[in-house]
């Protein structure tokens, strides 16, 4: 896109407080995870983890083993910036979907037939595994979750799935944000 799109505006603030905002009745705590640079651009008044130096450039699998590290004995419910249209609902349809027997739990993408890995929750004991798949130069979280058997979540609507990728996608969100808005 050539830009961060967690600084993308559809709600008055920034996307990343925006998400931040949607998990704070649902979460005990919330981390705003970013690379070193990003780091630098967020307020204080927000809980931020930085990609540990061993996983930088890796992707989003980044942010969760550095947290998992971080925070051992902790599962994590990942919200990506790039959903305009997650509600704190959606968000909450992911936690009620977890399961004692499931390392994770992710939306579903049904037209695709792939999980999103940004709309997941990663449990702790999902970082074992997950650190053997980045010793082994697997970075994919969609594969991930593919190979750990995620749960599956469904939508309740194709619009929580709908990610922005570039200035096209962006300016088509806002305008139908705007409009259900007013």
């Amino acid at each position: 896109m050539g830009e961060d799109k967690s600084l993308l505006n559809y709600n008055g603030i920034p996307q990343r407080y925006h998400v931040y905002e949607l998990l704070r009745p649902l979460c005990e705590k919330i981390f705003l995870s970013c690379n070193t640079d990003q780091a630098k651009t967020i307020s204080e008044k927000y809980n931020v983890i930085v990609d540990a130096p061993q996983y930088e450039n890796i992707g989003p699998m980044a942010a969760l083993l550095s947290a998992f590290e971080l925070h051992d004995g902790i599962s994590f419910i990942c919200a990506g910036c790039d959903y305009p249209f997650v509600r704190k609902e959606d968000l909450q349809k992911l936690i009620d979907s977890r399961n004692e027997q499931a390392i994770a739990v992710s939306y579903f993408n049904k037209s695709a037939a792939l999980h999103e890995p940004l709309l997941a929750v990663y449990e702790n004991a999902s970082y074992y595994l997950m650190r053997k798949n980045f010793e082994n130069k697997k970075y994919s979280l969609r594969y991930f979750l593919e190979e750990v058997k995620a749960i599956k979540v469904f939508p309740s609507s194709a619009d929580v799935l709908t990610g922005v990728n570039n200035r096209e996608q962006y300016e088509e969100a806002l305008k139908r944000i705007q409009l259900k808005n007013n």
